[in-house]
């Protein structure tokens, strides 16, 4: 079985999770994009437009402040991760020569071909005479020929290391000036390929940023402001932002990780032919025994114990083989059979569940399409059709319900492994835990299976009176029950572990489906004008009130003058008519 408590209880230096301090979000002068667009949801989507504004106002800001060209600011931000941030503190501490070397880049100007030299310049890496103005330096001050130059660009953009290509100095540590290399690639496709990867530098090399999943790729990204939280795309694509798989709260990365290799590899076969097979010690073959005595003869005539696995001979009776001995191994023998068997039974139980609401999650996300394409039918045919925002609202409910259900099998697995975080929980405690986590996944289970069935219904009936206030209900009470069951998980479970690495990502209620989109970086009279008030004076948002709807639980009721910090872009019209976004805390 599986110890997940041995590969987290050590966490490296270099760890992903290490690179996401307080320190990366803080606000300066300059503005910094990663606090500025992280939105109530803690991230934000960046279009190509947005990517490509974003890395020019970093690239002004630095280049402002150092009195530097933007190449360099580019060198320095690839250094620092596009971590304005680190790169000021670095400089508060240290002089401009320190940041400069750290970085690869120097800010020593470039003697003019002109003015230094006056004859043809032999190239120190061909030996052969070129005409000045046929030569090159960089801002290192090594000067080669723009044949050799252009023959080491094309190869390195060929390559993909572009970004932070090298001087050809020998020794030299210093990156080259991506002006002149787009000026010394000849070949048209090549100065596309690197100023594409120039742009793509701003997410590649950025730990507050990653790309969109989506297959074939929108060609979004997504920056946020902590690395443990699921985000979607305007594409409709979700995806853990810490290791960019499927969104697998409540179970961590690490759990999710072991299990991927767990379903899709050989690994419950392994535990099968453990449990009910034995090794011929001859071909190597598994051979498993349907009934019979102990002596088993394998298809490549061998004869062996089926209790230590031993060649024998074929003489014995019900009892014993002749010349044989194993009774010592037999209790050995038989725990680790049990064990196999306890293990693949168990991981057959999680398994199956975890299988049957992704299914379900996938059959319901077929239902939600095919509901919306109705309801825009309805409403074309009938202009007074009755409001069906809280359909579209239950419907995202019960996706982000479905799949964070499913997941907590998979996290259950783990968990309440007898061998799981032995130093952490008592088996008392975690026998403790374990029930009141299954009363508490219980009860959501009923409720999004209640949900579930109403949704079935025919879509007039659906729209009826009396099913719109049942399901106004189930989907506030579904809400309800995924923020107890990640109060227990966060403080009862996950609280009591010394590790690391159990992060797991927030519930942040239905709006987990819903992409924030990052607006434009604004004008700098424009930034300098939102900057002076105070973040009171930018409290502007419309929320819904649920204070009028039964059972809807208290932090719904919180929510009614809830306001957000920053204006909301506006959402793009669906089929549902007098949508209205839900803000909620988290």
């Amino acid at each position: 079985m599986d110890n997940l408590y041995d590969s987290c209880s050590e966490a490296s230096d270099g760890s992903e999770a290490s690179t996401f301090g307080d320190e990366h979000f803080l606000e300066h002068s300059a503005g910094d994009p990663r606090t500025s667009t992280a939105g109530p949801l803690g991230y934000a989507v960046l279009t190509p437009d947005v990517l490509h504004s974003f890395q020019d106002k970093a690239l002004a800001d630095v280049a402002n402040v150092l009195a530097c060209s933007a190449s360099i600011a580019r060198t320095l931000l690839i250094h620092f991760r596009w971590n304005v941030e680190s790169l000021f503190a670095f400089l508060a501490d240290h002089d401009h020569a320190k940041l400069y070397k750290a970085a690869g880049a120097t800010s020593a100007p470039v003697t003019s071909a002109a003015g230094a030299l006056e004859n043809d310049y032999e190239c120190r890496c061909c030996f052969t005479e070129s005409p000045v103005a046929e030569t090159t330096a960089m801002s290192c001050g090594h000067r080669f020929c723009n044949e050799c130059w252009s023959q080491h660009c094309s190869i390195a953009v060929r390559e993909g290391g572009s970004k932070r290509l090298k001087c050809m100095g020998e020794g030299c540590r210093t990156f080259c000036d991506a002006d002149k290399v787009a000026i010394l690639l000849k070949d048209a496709e090549l100065v596309d390929k690197f100023q594409q990867s120039l742009l793509e530098s701003y997410v590649d090399d950025n730990d507050c940023a990653k790309w969109c999943t989506s297959v074939p790729h929108c060609g979004n990204a997504v920056q946020a402001s902590e690395a443990q939280v699921d985000v979607s795309c305007t594409c409709g694509t979700s995806f853990c932002f810490k290791c960019t798989e499927d969104p697998h709260t409540p179970c961590t990365c690490e759990m999710w990780k072991q299990w991927k290799v767990k379903t899709s590899g050989d690994s419950e076969t392994t535990n099968w032919l453990q449990a009910f097979t034995k090794t011929c010690p001859k071909c190597n073959k598994p051979v498993e025994k349907i009934s019979g005595c102990n002596l088993v003869l394998c298809r490549c005539g061998q004869p062996f114990c089926w209790l230590c696995g031993a060649a024998t001979g074929t003489a014995h009776d019900y009892s014993r083989i002749v010349g044989h001995e194993c009774g010592r191994y037999k209790e050995d023998a038989d725990a680790k059979a049990a064990s196999a068997s306890r293990d693949l039974k168990r991981y057959t139980h999680y398994n199956s569940r975890y299988e049957a609401h992704m299914q379900s999650l996938k059959l319901e996300d077929k239902q939600r399409a095919d509901m919306a394409t109705k309801i825009s039918q309805l409403e074309l045919e009938d202009s007074c059709a009755q409001d069906s925002s809280w359909l579209n609202q239950a419907l995202e409910q019960l996706s982000v319900a479905r799949r964070i259900l499913g997941c907590s099998y998979v996290f259950a697995f783990y968990v309440f492994n007898a061998s799981s975080f032995p130093e952490d929980v008592t088996p008392e405690q975690k026998s403790i835990n374990q029930t009141l986590f299954e009363n508490l996944q219980q009860q959501l289970e009923a409720e999004i299976e209640r949900l579930s069935g109403m949704i079935e219904a025919p879509i007039n009936e659906i729209l009826a009176q009396n099913m719109r206030l049942s399901g106004i209900q189930s989907t506030s009470s579904i809400d309800t029950r995924l923020r107890n069951l990640y109060q227990y998980v966060e403080n009862d479970i996950l609280g009591t572990i010394h590790s690391k690495l159990l992060e797991i990502s927030p519930y942040k209620g239905k709006s987990m489906l819903q992409a924030s989109l990052a607006p434009l970086p604004a004008a700098p009279e424009e930034a300098s004008a939102a900057a002076s008030p105070g973040p009171s004076a930018a409290l502007n948002a419309d929320v819904i009130d649920l204070t009028d709807i039964p059972d809807a639980s208290p932090d719904d009721a919180h929510i009614k003058r809830q306001r957000l910090h920053s204006p909301r872009p506006a959402s793009p019209q669906g089929p549902f008519r007098g949508l209205r976004r839900l803000v909620g805390r988290g």
